[in-house]
């Protein structure tokens, strides 16, 4: 299945419009914890903030299957 992750900063929403192949969604939510947590290592080394943004994840026909935000993507503990 085709899914893409569209990046919410604040008001803004950058869309993806290639998207990238996932067996299931978990699959596709999992990859995208993985880049959440990417993009927010590159914000902190160029001293950018960190807060605030989220990936949406939809499918081929546009429909918005779940919301992460950046900071959920984050191990604690």
């Amino acid at each position: 299945m085709r899914f893409f992750f569209d990046i919410r900063d604040k008001e803004t929403l950058i869309r993806d419009p290639d998207g990238s192949e996932f067996p299931n969604l978990r699959t596709a939510c999992q990859d995208a914890t993985l880049a959440a947590r990417e993009l927010m290592a590159e914000a902190l080394l160029r001293g950018k903030p960190l807060g605030g943004r989220a990936f949406e994840i939809r499918d081929a026909n546009g429909t918005l299957l779940c919301t992460l935000p950046f900071n959920e993507a984050i191990p604690i503990g």
